[in-house]
């Protein structure tokens, strides 16, 4: 995530945040999407929650970069 940020490389997450209210793992200045569970593993995110974020992040990254 770091390293990706530091080229401005947008980054798609799935991350447990999880006995916190922060979120620490977001990239400084650079796009991301993230899907994020309460939970303390990941078993509760559903294919289909990550396949409907990503689809909409790369939609949105692939016209940003279309346009340019």
């Amino acid at each position: 995530v770091h390293i990706a940020a530091a080229f401005n490389v947008p980054v798609f997450g799935i991350y447990v945040n999880y006995n916190t209210d922060e979120m620490i793992w977001t990239p400084y200045n650079t796009a991301f999407e993230t899907v994020i569970t309460k939970e303390p593993t990941l078993h509760n995110i559903t294919f289909r929650e990550v396949e409907q974020k990503l689809k909409l992040f790369l939609e949105k990254q692939l016209n940003i970069y279309s346009n340019e």
